[in-house]
């Protein structure tokens, strides 16, 4: 019997272009030995527009954009990047390509915001 792919393929349009990522086993090893960190927590502190053109880069599905493009294409105008727009845009295709709820990326639960108390 095979085995079932679970793996999720996230993808991020912006202004008429589109990119897809995908959280293969090879793209997060990629991404690992590219940053020197772990994928996942690359994952979730890249906040910077070239860290993000490195994220999509060692992510792409389907595709073989260089870095170069890939910043050009989605992360040249700085001021989109704050755009509420835009990170609902990355918002989307990061919770679809994780199979994560796409609140628990925009904040943390209340069980880690709160102090644990030992009974």
């Amino acid at each position: 019997m095979a085995l079932k792919n679970r793996l999720g393929t996230g993808v991020f349009v912006w202004d008429d272009q589109s990119i897809k990522l995908q959280s293969s086993l090879g793209n997060l090893e990629a991404l690992s030995e590219a940053t020197g960190k772990d994928a996942i927590e690359f994952l979730q502190t890249a906040n910077k527009p070239s860290d993000l053109a490195t994220m999509f880069f060692h992510l792409q599905y389907g595709s073989s954009y260089t870095r170069d493009e890939i910043y050009a294409a989605f992360f040249g105008r700085i001021s989109e990047f704050d755009k509420p727009e835009w990170q609902e845009a990355f918002a989307n295709c990061i919770s679809d390509m994780l199979g994560v709820e796409k609140m628990k990326l925009l904040k943390p639960s209340q069980e880690d915001t709160q102090k644990k108390t030992v009974g």
